[in-house]
């Protein structure tokens, strides 16, 4: 209502205020909105790129890390998982994942929201895929919104993705 716009804007932190346009975009379209598709099939930059010999790294609250689209030729992409927990740190690595022994769970989470953006990021599917679906993958947990752990968000991402960053130095890959 205007007299809600009103009572934000006149707010003395409240410097500028815009209204935004309806937000359309889907995952069907948003490839060739982004222009992912032409830098995919290599007729913007004359050479294609899938994320080969890169590794896609995300920060988040929870991943299905054998879900079908982090896969190639049948196997897994991901090349490890953290999980911080109050009595320490779980770590899976690419041969935990491969042979279903990895321990880590998404902890009554769900799967939804991390593995939605790790699907973004460097999903495989031949519905939708991702920026980089030939990507290698490394997730680390968000303990921040993890009940046992707690913490920063902040300071939780952070740690995340110096984690990714290390363990992709391990493999000599990029991470992005």
């Amino acid at each position: 209502s205007p007299e809600s716009v009103e009572a934000i804007t006149s707010r003395p932190e409240v410097v500028v205020a815009e209204g935004a346009l309806p937000l359309h975009q889907k995952m069907d379209s948003a490839r060739a909105a982004t222009r992912v598709d032409v830098v995919q099939n290599g007729s913007a930059l004359g050479v294609s790129y899938l994320g080969k010999n890169v590794v896609v790294g995300a920060v988040d609250t929870s991943l299905d890390y054998g879900h079908p689209d982090f896969t190639a030729n049948g196997a897994t992409r991901v090349q490890y998982v953290q999980q911080s927990m109050v009595t320490g740190t779980l770590d899976c690595f690419k041969s935990e994942v491969a042979d279903a022994s990895c321990e880590i769970t998404d902890r009554g989470q769900g799967y939804a929201h991390g593995t939605h953006v790790t699907g973004i990021a460097a999903g495989a599917s031949s519905t939708f895929t991702g920026v980089a679906p030939e990507a290698d993958i490394m997730f680390v947990f968000d303990g921040s919104s993890d009940a046992d752990t707690g913490g920063s968000m902040a300071t939780s991402v952070v740690e995340g993705v110096s984690t990714i960053f290390s363990k992709a130095d391990t493999l000599d890959k990029p991470a992005a």
